[in-house]
């Protein structure tokens, strides 16, 4: 379960906050609050997904190297990119 997760939860924090980014940066152009307001509200709704996706990982990371094909050396790149 912890894989299914951290699989299904990892990309919100990274693709919502360059979501935001952008949405803010258009309401800055528009001259928009409510625009604004949106982007800080949808970044601060990516970053509460920051901390289970954290814990998922870990959690997926003991189940994932056990299975035969996986490397551990992929899986340490992997969390040290994360």
């Amino acid at each position: 379960m912890p894989v299914q997760i951290h699989l299904a939860i990892n990309h919100v924090p990274v693709l919502g906050i360059i979501f935001s980014l952008f949405l803010f940066a258009y309401g800055l152009l528009r001259n928009q609050k409510e625009i604004k307001l949106v982007a800080l509200l949808a970044y601060l709704l990516c970053s509460l997904f920051i901390f289970p996706t954290y814990l998922s990982g870990e959690k997926a990371e003991d189940l994932v190297e056990k299975l035969h094909g996986v490397s551990e050396k992929t899986i340490e790149k992997h969390e040290d990119l994360a």
